[in-house]
């Protein structure tokens, strides 16, 4: 969630403060709710008790709890020593006999209570399971009516009176360190005597955290460039020698992460949510970061560089639970469909290969994946994503595959097969008549099966190519007379060129809706090469700071315009840790310097120009003029002006920077 997502309004019980508690009983005003905010069509409210009493009181069921489970393994491992002593005694025979096992024997009676404690431990499994709830998942088209409550004293008699799938306590969606991190920072707060539980606390108690800990360090801080002022920061929390609450901005905060994590489709509320939300909620952290160079996006972006990390590590998982569900080879669930041995041999299928976990995860292009399925839920229409090498257009369509296998799609799309089709396979040594007769006794096959959609990426090369015996072929004619008979529908690629000058007014070009497909913006292309980038830490054995990813996408974005983002940065990338690894050996770090020094290489542009602040070039670019331009003052400045106007994007993006005459 981004600073220019809606603000939601939080609302706060009058009569209890938001604590949801009178004493230790539940306030009656609110019903024990607290502090609540409508998100959508939900009521997200926290329901758990943050005090000294409280946390002493889970303390002690963790211990009690440790010690119990504790018993009972030992009880379960000694009910095993005594079968195994009372088998060495008998002979191997009767250990198949039913009076074995039915005997009173007082080794066999150990045995059976160590059954006993075996499934004890996994009835508290089950328990502890069933305590914690998942953030509930975003699924594609559905529509949150906004809920309409009266103010209050009604308001909390309307929410009490919503379904629990409504009503959901958040605090149940945390993973246990996040709520450890809360706790700790109550303790702290009221270690300072402080009156109320800020920000600021939780701050601290998060940097504790191994996944924030991660966060610091590609960002390049340490706790010690910043500690005093953050500890000028916590003594300016005013006093309060008696008791400590929740300040509402906290509470705020602890329903924002939930909010997050239901963005991001994260099924739990991490500490990393938690860190962004109690950023956000304070503009004195925000300036004690900004003080070194790190803002409120750097942030962000790091944060999705962990989410990033996290998902390569439990996509395999994932995809394979998904996959219980998904058919394995060619039917679909209604056992429907048929064999596609020919199709098989010329193309690829790309939800087989989501399902293994062998596609990359895709960062951003929400927009462009959304017009896809606009365009084939509106009338079962075939679709070209146009965009310029390198921008990604396979990505999306990888993008589809994973969602194909989650099932996070229209239901036109849900149980079918996203299959590739490899032209130079199709061709390979085929003449003219050949060619046309694979490419039909595949369509035929994909018809038959009924649960194909076709994937055909640079279809320009279906136009007019020229076959292993020298005759031209043009396939395209073929493949838009075959979706035009809609029996199936298909997702293709090209370039602005090629489909400008072959498609557009072909046939073909009339049977697929255009979706462009855009080069990122910076910040989107920042996060695309952090999904990228552990392959490549991988492979070189060294590691990738924050700076040093973003001045792979800044400086090729300012300085390489006849490639497109977020492939050069990505090949940029490679070469830099290629060279850093050769030259400062594994487990180096990669800064932003050593981008610099690649790219200078590569552009023959001088390093310490790369480097310079922009800032300083402007406002030193009359004098840089003048060491070629001899006089015309009136006109440098005009254009220094101009120039400076321009980057800071104060005209109309429709006209040109300036007219000289």
């Amino acid at each position: 969630m981004d600073e220019t997502k809606e603000k939601f309004e939080v609302t706060e019980c009058s009569r209890c403060g938001g604590s949801a508690f009178e004493g230790l009983r539940a306030c009656a005003a609110c019903h024990g709710l607290g502090r609540g905010m409508i998100y959508g069509s939900l009521f997200l409210y926290w329901n758990r008790r943050v005090d000294g009493f409280s946390i002493l009181l889970a303390k002690l069921r963790r211990l009690t709890d440790f010690i119990v489970n504790a018993l009972a393994a030992v009880c379960a491992v000694g009910g095993l020593a005594l079968l195994v002593w009372h088998i060495n005694g008998v002979e191997p025979s009767e250990v198949l006999t039913l009076t074995f096992w039915k005997g009173p024997h007082y080794r066999l009676l150990g045995f059976w209570f160590g059954v006993i404690c075996v499934s004890f431990l996994y009835y508290r499994r089950v328990i502890a399971i069933g305590r914690r709830s998942t953030v509930r998942q975003k699924v594609y088209g559905e529509m949150m009516e906004p809920l309409m409550p009266p103010p209050e004293p009604e308001f909390w008699k309307f929410i009490a009176k919503l379904p629990r799938g409504v009503r959901i306590e958040v605090s149940r969606t945390y993973v246990p360190e996040a709520l450890q991190a809360i706790d700790q920072a109550y303790q702290l707060a009221r270690k300072l005597e402080h009156g109320q539980l800020k920000p600021i606390h939780l701050f601290g108690t998060l940097l504790s955290t191994q996944k924030i800990a991660v966060v610091f360090g590609r960002l390049g801080l340490k706790f010690e460039t910043f500690q005093d002022k953050y500890g000028r920061l916590l003594a300016g929390v005013s006093r309060d020698e008696v008791d400590t609450r929740m300040a509402p901005e906290v509470g705020r905060a602890l329903l924002e992460a939930y909010v997050d994590a239901y963005e991001q489709k994260q099924p739990f509320v991490d500490v990393t949510e938690l860190f962004l939300a109690v950023l956000r909620a304070d503009p004195d952290l925000q300036e004690l970061l900004y003080d070194h160079d790190v803002d409120l996006q750097k942030a962000e972006n790091v944060v999705a560089w962990i989410r990033i990390q996290d998902q390569l590590r439990q996509r395999y998982r994932r995809f394979s639970a998904a996959a219980r569900y998904k058919p394995k080879g060619t039917m679909n669930r209604a056992m429907t469909a048929v064999a596609t041995p020919f199709l098989d041999r010329v193309s690829s299928n790309l939800t087989s290969l989501a399902v293994s976990g062998y596609l990359a995860p895709v960062v951003g292009r929400d927009k462009e994946l959304e017009a896809v399925f606009r365009v084939i839920e509106g009338g079962n229409k075939s679709v070209v994503l146009v965009g310029h090498h390198g921008v990604g257009k396979s990505a999306i369509i990888e993008g589809i595959a994973q969602r194909m296998v989650e099932e996070d799609v229209p239901e036109i799309l849900q149980d079918k097969r996203l299959v590739s089709l490899n032209l130079a396979q199709l061709i390979s040594g085929a003449t003219a008549s050949e060619a046309q007769e694979r490419l039909l006794t595949a369509m035929y096959e994909i018809a038959r099966a009924g649960n194909i959609v076709l994937v055909v990426e640079d279809v320009s090369g279906m136009v007019g190519i020229t076959s292993g015996t020298g005759e031209s072929i043009d396939l395209s004619k073929v493949l838009a007379d075959e979706l035009a008979r809609g029996y199936c529908f298909a997702i293709t690629t090209a370039d602005p060129s090629a489909y400008s000058g072959a498609i557009e007014n072909s046939p073909l070009g009339q049977a697929l809706i255009k979706v462009e497909v855009p080069e990122p913006e910076v910040n989107e292309a920042i996060r695309i090469l952090e999904a990228k980038s552990g392959t490549i830490e991988y492979k070189n054995k060294v590691f990738f700071s924050y700076d040093a990813v973003d001045a792979a996408v800044s400086l090729t974005d300012r300085y390489m315009h006849e490639r497109f983002l977020p492939e050069k940065a990505i090949e940029v990338a490679k070469e830099v840790a290629t060279a850093v690894r050769n030259s400062r050996g594994q487990n180096a770090i990669i800064v932003g310097q050593d981008v610099a020094a690649v790219l200078a290489e590569k552009t023959h542009i001088p390093l310490e120009q790369l480097t310079e602040e922009e800032s300083k070039k402007l406002l030193n670019l009359e004098e840089i003029m003048h060491r070629r331009v001899v006089g015309q003052e009136q006109a440098v400045k005009a254009v220094a002006a101009a120039m400076r106007r321009a980057r800071a994007e104060l005209r109309s993006e429709d006209r040109p920077i300036a007219n000289f005459l």
